[in-house]
């Protein structure tokens, strides 16, 4: 094959490279808690969902939702975007840095003790 052939071949998968690259520095710069998410789970699904457009799509929409109430740890958004290359060992490296205990229990008004009167 011709050299030019194969670039030619290629530009649709540059154009994806160049735009997932895009994303991921525009959330990294971003402090916006849902701009992060967003990076982040672009990354994740780009490792674990079909190189479908329409599905990369859904599956960020679902990983924004799922994360995107909280504020990941600048550790977690270091992590996924220093090992967004590494798709078979990105959940593992960034495990621990990603792990979120959950939002905090609503505030609940103390319990009415009743004394018998």
């Amino acid at each position: 094959m011709r050299a030019g052939a194969r670039a030619r071949e290629n530009a649709r998968m540059r154009w994806i490279a160049w735009g997932t690259w895009l994303v991921l520095c525009l959330a990294a710069c971003d402090g916006d808690p849902q701009a992060q998410a967003r990076g982040v789970c672009t990354v994740l699904c780009r490792c674990e969902a079909p190189p479908v457009p329409a599905i990369q799509d859904e599956c960020t929409e679902d990983c924004v939702g799922d994360i995107g109430g909280f504020a990941l740890p600048q550790a977690c958004t270091d992590c996924v975007f220093q090992n967004a290359d590494r798709c078979n060992t990105l959940e593992e490296l960034c495990d621990d840095p990603c792990s979120l205990n959950g939002p905090p229990p609503p505030d609940e008004p103390p319990p009415i003790v009743d004394a018998g009167v």
